[in-house]
């Protein structure tokens, strides 16, 4: 009796072809598609159809929803209607709640902040009592406790300053010497 072949067509067949289809002993010569088209395909579904150029959203759950046919469609996946103007403003309580948790997240800066600066000044001070050669420890001392100056005042007002560059150069540096370890 005959085998199926490995490029056996079933394309006019509802299920695919046999993962192993050369094992499969044919009834009659030549073989049938119920008899090597065995394996049965996955369920169509949502999951990557593109929505862009319909008026909703994906649905929510693209892998549960089976399309039906050989291709899916609009109405099948694009169920979700986009978010109105009115949801995407922010109530007054969300607004508080956010500026609420933000000067609790700055409140833990501060703290880590200030943990940093006792381990920086506990490895300095370490450094120098064991003598390392690592440079002179007054100015590595001086250029690090720069980071952490008590005597500046903090600027409430919004926006960004740099005055002194110190975060920029020492990044540059790093940079620097990140790109000549590369280089070799």
């Amino acid at each position: 009796m005959p085998n199926c072949t490995a490029t056996f067509d079933c394309s006019s067949h509802a299920n695919d072809i046999s993962a192993t289809p050369t094992t499969i002993t044919c009834a009659a010569d030549p073989c049938t598609a119920g008899e090597c088209c065995t394996v049965t395909p996955p369920a169509l579904t949502c999951t990557s159809y593109d929505c862009s150029t319909h008026a909703n959203d994906l649905t929510a759950t693209p892998g549960q929803v089976t399309c039906s046919g050989g291709a899916c469609t609009d109405t099948e996946c694009c169920t979700v209607p986009p978010a109105t103007a009115a949801a995407a403003t922010t109530p007054t309580d969300t607004v508080a709640a956010d500026i609420a948790t933000l000067k609790s997240d700055v409140s833990r800066v501060k703290i880590t902040i200030e943990n940093l600066k006792d381990d920086v000044t506990g490895l300095l001070t370490k450094s120098t009592e064991t003598g390392s050669d690592a440079g002179d420890s007054d100015s590595v001392k001086g250029y690090f406790m720069s980071f952490f100056d008590d005597k500046k005042e903090e600027d409430v007002t919004e926006g960004f300053s740099n005055k002194g560059n110190k975060c920029m150069i020492l990044l540059l540096l790093l940079a620097l010497v990140y790109f000549v370890y590369i280089d070799k």
